[in-house]
């Protein structure tokens, strides 16, 4: 026997969902398009974008300059506030923070086009490996202007040649700045992993891993190789707040080839029973 029809006339309509329903709807919708089309539906959809704005992320540039995104998106020279002039922005860090580079060393924040010394040949200029410059690192927040200076990371790579480069600054986003870890990536292997604390300390984590790309999940960082292995790696202060590594483990091992040697077997993998684990991360 087939089901009766429910009535149209007893359907709720669109109109009707409730707002803070609606509100979880808009803050899946990453593209300016599908939340237009959002508030196209009616009134009431239009007031629930309206009320539930989601901020849409920058594209900063390294001279400082930055571009935004929505209908009223906008390429901008310089952000407000940048402090000096010969500032290179190297990312962002967490909740607004931008890491910067004050230096006399413009390669970095020079446009690629700006390099090209050969345009018939595609001839473009290259960091030179002996010409060294001086450099001051700082957090800035464009949003409450305020500052706050890493002469922590100065002590380590304040004074460099063109070829270093700073691949990535993440924050693990404390309450305060002076209580907040920085992880700097670098290109250098002998500090490929430096960690700050603003005002206390910083150290690096151990070169022979060979990380060089890292991320936070919630207090653990992990970083992975070349060869695509992970490790987690445990952090710590010591009784002056300085950061440290107290221990690290394999998460993810890559198979090894008949014959081949596991370069990382004194290491504690996952697999491995959890008393094996020493403070340096050995068995």
């Amino acid at each position: 026997m087939a089901s009766a029809a429910i009535p149209a006339t007893s359907l709720a309509p669109w109109s009707d969902l409730l707002p803070e329903l609606l509100g979880r709807v808009t803050a899946q919708l990453t593209f300016p398009a599908d939340l237009a089309r959002f508030r196209a539906v009616c009134r009431a959809w239009r007031s629930a974008a309206r009320h539930n704005v989601r901020q849409l992320p920058w594209i900063v540039f390294p001279d400082g300059s930055f571009y935004t995104f929505g209908d009223d998106g906008a390429f901008f020279d310089r952000i407000p506030g940048l402090p000096g002039e010969n500032v290179t922005c190297l990312g962002a860090g967490a909740d607004g923070w931008l890491a910067l580079d004050c230096t006399d060393d413009v390669f970095r924040r020079t446009p690629r086009e700006d390099k090209c010394v050969d345009k018939l040949h595609y001839i473009f200029l290259d960091p030179r490996s002996d010409v060294m410059h001086r450099h001051a690192y700082l957090l800035y927040n464009p949003f409450s202007g305020e500052t706050g200076p890493l002469p922590e990371l100065d002590s380590i790579v304040g004074d460099v040649a063109e070829t270093f480069e700073i691949h990535k600054v993440l924050m693990r986003s404390s309450s305060s700045l002076d209580d907040d870890l920085v992880v700097v990536t670098t290109n250098n292997w002998n500090y490929n992993v430096i960690l700050c604390r603003p005002g206390k300390g910083r150290s690096c984590v151990p070169d022979y891993l060979r990380v060089f790309d890292v991320v936070f999940h919630g207090d653990m960082l992990y970083g992975i190789t070349p060869e695509e292995e992970l490790f987690a790696i445990d952090l710590a202060e010591d009784e002056k707040g300085r950061p440290s590594v107290t221990k690290f483990r394999r998460v993810i091992r890559q198979p090894l080839a008949e014959g081949e040697e596991d370069r990382w077997s004194w290491i504690y993998d996952d697999s491995d029973d959890d008393a094996n684990i020493s403070d340096d991360g050995g068995l």
